[in-house]
C-alpha cells in the first residue's frame, strides 16, 4: 500500500484551500463523492490533492465500488487524470509512486485510464528513482 503523499506545501490562500481540498477528498465516503470533488474544484488541485485523490479513488475500486460503467465519474476521472498529466513533472518520488500505483489499481477495476497521462507520470520516474523509499519502487514496478 502507498505512503501517504506529500508535497503541495506553499503558502498562504492556495495551501490553505489545498488542506481544505485534502481534507474533503480524504473524508469521502465514496469514489463518487471524491470525484464530486474533482469536479467542482479540479483547477485548484495541488500535487498532494491529486495524488490522494488517486489513492482514495483506487482505494474504493479495490473495495468493490465500480465507477467504469458510470459516464459522469469517468469525465470527472478524466479530468483528474489531465490534472495529474499537466502537474507530473513537478511530482515528487512519492507522488510518481502513488499516482501509478492508483491508475494501475483502477485499470484493473476495469477504469478505462488514460494512456498520456499514464506516459506522462511514468516518465518522471528516472527523475525521482534516487529519493524513492523501498515501498514506493515497489509500487512503481508493481503499476508498471
Amino acid at each position: 500500500r502507498p505512503a501517504q503523499p506529500r508535497g503541495g506545501r506553499g503558502g498562504g490562500d492556495a495551501n490553505k484551500s489545498a488542506k481544505i481540498l485534502n481534507s474533503r477528498i480524504s473524508g469521502s465516503s465514496s469514489a463518487r463523492e471524491i470525484l464530486g470533488v474533482v469536479r467542482e474544484a479540479h483547477a485548484e488541485f495541488n500535487l498532494e490533492n491529486v495524488s490522494t485523490a488517486f489513492h482514495r479513488i483506487a482505494e474504493f475500486g479495490s473495495k468493490g465500488e465500480k465507477i467504469s460503467d458510470d459516464k459522469d465519474a469517468n469525465e470527472s476521472l478524466r479530468l483528474l487524470m489531465k490534472v495529474a498529466e499537466r502537474k507530473a513533472k513537478q511530482m515528487d518520488s512519492q507522488a510518481v509512486s502513488n499516482t501509478l500505483w492508483a491508475l494501475a489499481k483502477l485499470t484493473e477495476s476495469g477504469v478505462d485510464v488514460v494512456a498520456t497521462a499514464v506516459r506522462a507520470v511514468s516518465a518522471e520516474t528516472t527523475r525521482v528513482a534516487g529519493q524513492m523509499e523501498p515501498q514506493a519502487v515497489s509500487n512503481v514496478l508493481w503499476a508498471l
